[in-house]
């Protein structure tokens, strides 16, 4: 058996991941309450995992392993010395 790719997202992948995230999250409870109008909320879904996508891409790459490049959205989780 192979193991399947894995990769870090890149800017081509936002569509697909706002897609994926927007059918999996349509039947959930907090979904369905922050967009009840049914008509809309696929398209709802997919505008908000595009707009979460986006805030919380890598503006840079990571440099080493115990520092990282400051990313958009992100929270340290520690305060730097």
């Amino acid at each position: 058996m192979s193991r399947p790719l894995v990769r870090h997202a890149v800017g081509a992948d936002e569509v697909a991941i706002a897609e994926t995230l927007a059918q999996a999250f349509v039947a959930d409870p907090v979904m369905l309450w922050l967009f009840p109008d049914e008509s809309i909320q696929t398209e709802a879904l997919r505008a908000f995992f595009a707009a979460l996508t986006k805030a919380f891409r890598p503006t840079a790459t990571r440099t080493s392993s115990t520092t990282s490049a400051p990313r958009s959205g992100h929270i340290p989780t520690s305060t730097p010395t």
